[in-house]
């Protein structure tokens, strides 16, 4: 099916692209290293002010284990103020690695999001799912929309499904009292709501957003159980987690 290879493919591209530019991040256990080389400097000069004189560029101290090492001092007009300037590297570049590992963690959430995609679509049956699962952008954002979560639409019905943490976040938030809320039974999945705009929903699309639920959140073959609610039903805490009640369950297959 031509359109099935041209939509993996564009996804394959994007992909791609996600690890390129997770590759170009700097290493954070490298600027971590730094961070502590910095601020262990810091302290040993601290710990000798005695014995370095105002503008010297580099000193040699012996550290708490006794050797001997050589410290290039900031430019500062005291020991004290070189060791401050030592400590506000040091938090630095703490903060620079604790940036880039979220950066990482964010594009790695978004590649896998586009790998299960590929294998969804890659199960599609024919033209018309594939079109479901890959809707117009112009129709799939609407005004507003968190980057968080996907959009899909069937038989008019809007199905939102969170990519993230925080897109299931902001579902919990976003979504109305009467809105059905889907998720794995018993194991963490992606949260996926059903926009009823207070009309009853056929068990087709029911059906079709629990395997949304299950294929983007799984990766094993098998049967799973995804539980239903109103949203009104469910109380969120400590983030995306929730407690719920009064539900009904499906059982899915994942091929």
């Amino acid at each position: 099916m031509n359109s099935k290879i041209k939509k993996k493919a564009a996804l394959e591209r994007k992909s791609e692209k996600l690890t390129e530019a997770m590759n170009a991040l700097e290493n954070e256990e490298e600027l971590l290293a730094k961070s502590e080389q910095a601020h262990k400097e810091a302290t040993l000069v601290l710990a000798h002010l005695y014995s370095i004189k105002n503008y010297q560029e580099r000193v040699e101290l012996y550290d708490f284990d006794g050797e001997l090492v050589s410290i290039a001092l900031p430019l500062a007009h005291s020991p004290q103020h070189a060791a401050n300037l030592l400590y506000k590297k040091s938090k630095k570049l703490r903060q620079k690695a604790f940036s880039i590992h979220r950066q990482r963690e964010n594009l790695e959430e978004k590649r896998l999001f586009l790998e299960r995609m590929m294998g969804v679509i890659e199960g599609a049956r024919d033209l018309e799912e594939i079109h479901i699962l890959t809707p117009k952008v112009t129709k799939q954002k609407q005004k507003g929309e968190d980057n968080n979560y996907e959009t899909f639409w069937l038989e008019g019905y809007r199905i939102l499904l969170g990519k993230n943490e925080k897109g299931n976040i902001a579902l919990l938030q976003e979504a109305k009292k009467s809105d059905i809320w889907l998720h794995v039974k018993d194991l963490p999945s992606s949260h996926v709501i059903i926009c009823t705009e207070k009309q009853s929903v056929p068990e087709p699309i029911l059906i079709f957003a629990a395997k949304l639920c299950v294929d983007f959140s799984l990766s094993q073959k098998g049967g799973y159980l995804v539980d239903y609610t109103q949203r009104k039903n469910v109380k969120p805490f400590d983030g995306a987690n929730v407690a719920y009640e009064t539900y009904q369950t499906l059982k899915i297959y994942k091929e």
